[in-house]
């Protein structure tokens, strides 16, 4: 969102960021410029929510949203000019439904929603009983949200697939991928392998084998081994209990990998970058399924701005902005044996590639990703 930020500030707008969570002191006092036209709104309560507080707020959902958005409104009231909102979903659905009742058909302002995904793929599939009701119940609502999304005043949508998808609802829209900043200050890094070092490859997102098909990718990579055994994985990010069952507790002991494989957990956004940098591959091997095929994925463009090369599956838009061999690597089909042949052919010929595809990255990313190539799109989009 911050990017999308930065496209409208650069053509001359005011953003105001606002989140539910930064739900204390929201006034015209408390905002915070931490760009210049990008101000932050409120503040995150600093301390722990009672028990009662919790319950009552889940039970209540709605008229906190409503007491937040109003206090947003009275904001917005003070600020002179022409004003839209742009929604950017979250897990709760009610923020949908309350900027569309409140903002939208009560007040009258023009909104437009940002789908950045297919919400119902989301849903998990256990068979628990409960979880089963709870699951119909969340299908249910994703369903109502998508409808509803034919009475906002246009739609951001992040891939082809999602536009086609949308495009029955409501044809207002643009396409925007995720974005990201281009090299800071024109400072490209050349990564480099040298004789005897280690293959460092790095994934930093969601450690998952639904979403980024770890379970294939640690197959490839046992593999990989029987003939290059001086690599490492290391991963970045959350991992669910689930998840960390499957792929620490069993798939990486199968594949005979726990010596290559470096977890190091969650860390700090701002030091994403620099680990990026320490690897000579970057991982974005997912399998195809509804989430990734209407999805696309937000380490893309980050990846690419890191100028180190980055190996992709034939999901989503990859493929319209990555070419094998020229700005990244891609393979079509995601099967072990496809991914560790992949693997053997870039370290091979790892250092003669290098500088061709981490050129390559640099230039995709100032043409597709940078948030200043959209300013006048987007503006002229909310605007005209």
């Amino acid at each position: 969102m911050m990017n999308v930020a930065r496209a409208l500030a650069s053509a001359g707008c005011s953003v105001y960021l606002c989140s539910s969570k930064l739900n204390v002191n929201v006034d015209n006092v408390h905002m915070c410029e931490v760009l210049p036209n990008i101000f932050v709104v409120g503040e995150e309560y600093a301390g722990k929510r009672s028990v009662p507080y919790r319950i009552v707020n889940r039970c209540f959902h709605l008229f906190f949203i409503a007491r937040y958005l109003f206090r947003v409104l009275s904001i917005v009231c003070n600020i002179e000019g022409e004003k839209v909102f742009y929604l950017y979903p979250q897990p709760e659905a009610s923020m949908d439904v309350g900027v569309l009742f409140l903002v939208h058909w009560f007040e009258s302002y023009k909104v437009f929603y940002d789908v950045n995904e297919l919400r119902i793929s989301s849903i998990g599939t256990t068979q628990l009983i409960s979880s089963t009701v709870k699951r119909e119940f969340t299908r249910l609502k994703y369903i109502l949200v998508e409808n509803l999304t034919r009475y906002y005043d246009g739609l951001v949508v992040i891939s082809t697939n999602l536009e086609k998808r949308f495009y029955r609802y409501n044809r207002t829209m643009v396409r925007i991928p995720i974005l990201s900043e281009p090299a800071s200050n024109g400072k490209r890094f050349r990564p480099s392998l040298r004789n005897g070092e280690t293959f460092r490859m790095c994934f930093a997102g969601e450690v998952s084998v639904r979403k980024e098909g770890m379970d294939v990718l640690l197959e490839a990579l046992s593999q990989l081994k029987k003939t290059n055994k001086n690599f490492e994985l290391h991963l970045y990010g959350p991992v669910t209990e689930y998840d960390k069952r499957e792929i620490f507790g069993k798939l990486i002991p199968r594949y005979g990998v726990a010596d290559n494989t470096i977890y190091h957990g969650v860390i700090n956004q701002t030091e994403v970058p620099n680990e990026l940098r320490k690897a000579h591959l970057l991982l974005l091997t997912r399998p195809l399924n509804t989430m990734t095929h209407y999805g696309f994925s937000t380490k893309l463009a980050e990846y690419m701005a890191s100028g180190v090369p980055v190996l992709v599956s034939n999901v989503s838009d990859n493929l319209l902005f990555v070419n094998d061999g020229v700005n990244g690597y891609c393979i079509d089909r995601l099967d072990a044996a496809t991914i560790s042949a992949k693997l053997r052919q870039i370290i091979m010929n790892y250092n003669t590639e290098v500088e061709r595809i981490s050129t390559g990255a640099y230039d995709t990313v100032e043409r597709h990703f940078n948030p200043s190539r959209y300013s006048s799109t987007l503006y002229s989009f909310l605007f005209g």
